[in-house]
Order: C-alpha cells, then sequence, then structure tokens
C-alpha cells in the first residue's frame, strides 16, 4: 500500500466537519463551565484527530463500532460514545 493513502487531507473530510464542531464545541462550553482541564484538553484533541481523517468518522463507526473509534488516538469512551450519538 502507498504512503499516501495514510496522509490526511488539509481540511476535514466534509462529513467529519459536524463532529468536529460538535467536540469544539463540547470543549468550549466545558471551559466556560470551568470543567477539568484535562476534559477540555480531551475533546479538542478528539475534534483534533477527527479533523485529520481521511476517512468519515461515520464509516469507521458503522464498520467498527464504538470499540474502532477508542482505538483511535485521543478517542476515549466517553467521546466515542459522544460521538456514536
Amino acid at each position: 500500500m502507498s504512503r499516501i493513502n495514510h496522509i490526511a487531507p488539509s481540511a476535514p473530510h466534509p462529513d467529519n466537519l459536524l463532529v468536529v464542531e460538535k467536540l469544539s464545541m463540547v470543549a468550549d462550553l466545558l471551559e466556560a463551565q470551568s470543567a477539568s482541564v484535562f476534559r477540555v484538553r480531551a475533546y479538542r484533541a478528539a475534534a483534533e484527530e477527527v479533523a485529520g481523517m481521511a476517512s468519515p468518522v461515520a464509516d469507521i463507526l458503522h464498520k467498527g463500532g464504538r470499540q474502532a473509534l477508542v482505538d483511535l488516538p485521543h478517542i476515549g469512551t466517553s467521546i466515542a460514545a459522544a460521538i456514536q450519538e
């Protein structure tokens, strides 16, 4: 397999934009509520991960379920559940 298949696009996959926006919004709301800085960072890191994905997050979820999301960097069980909703 060629290496070019692993290079993420410069802009989020169009189908991932909504997920990126929602994760970023949750991070902003958590920050406004003075939530744990680690939780805020987790949501921001997850948004960045989804933004850099070459494949639609919905395809990954459909093919591998929630665990396929958890297997990605920066996406834990709680964030995977939020994405699934």
